[in-house]
C-alpha cells in the first residue's frame, strides 16, 4: 500500500554547506522523496570536504523503517566528502528524545556532529570543521 508523503523539506547548497530544512512529522515515503532530491544534489558538490546543516521543525524522529536508509544516506554522503553535520530542532515536541535519536544515528555512522539552538552558530561551527577538517571534538 502506498501512503501519501507526510512532511516537507527544502535543500540548498552554498559555500560548502548543504542546508536541509524539514518540517515533521515525516513518514517513510517522505524519506524516499528526500533521497530522490538530495542524493543527486550531493553528487553535484565539488568540494574536497563539506558539511551539512539540518533544521527540523516539529517532530524530529524518523519512522523506524527509515533508520537504516538514513544511515546509508549519511554513509554515502561521507563517501562524497561530508565531514560533519549539525542539527537545529525548532519547536520540537520532545527535544530530549529527538536529540537522543539523532545522536544514536550519527554515532553509529561515525560522523562528527553537534546540536545548536540557531542556524548562525551551527554554520559557524561547520565552517571551522570544513576549514581545518579537525573532524574530532
Amino acid at each position: 500500500m502506498v501512503f501519501p508523503v507526510h512532511g516537507k523539506f527544502s535543500a540548498n547548497y552554498e559555500d560548502c554547506i548543504l542546508s536541509i530544512k524539514a518540517i515533521g512529522p515525516v513518514n517513510a515515503e517522505f524519506f524516499s522523496r528526500y533521497e530522490d532530491i538530495v542524493a543527486p544534489l550531493r553528487k553535484e558538490i565539488i568540494a574536497p570536504r563539506w558539511g551539512s546543516f539540518v533544521e527540523i521543525t516539529g517532530q524530529a524522529i524518523l519512522p523506524f523503517n527509515s533508520n537504516e536508509r538514513a544511515k546509508l544516506s549519511i554513509e554515502n554522503a561521507m563517501k562524497d566528502a561530508l565531514i560533519a553535520t549539525c542539527l537545529c530542532l525548532v519547536n520540537s515536541e520532545s527535544p530530549n528524545v529527538s536529540k537522543a535519536f539523532w545522536e544514536k544515528l550519527y554515532n553509529e555512522v561515525g560522523i562528527p556532529f553537534q546540536f545548536f539552538d540557531n542556524e548562525q552558530d551551527a554554520v559557524n561551527w561547520l565552517k571551522v570543521m570544513i576549514k581545518d577538517d579537525s573532524s574530532a571534538l
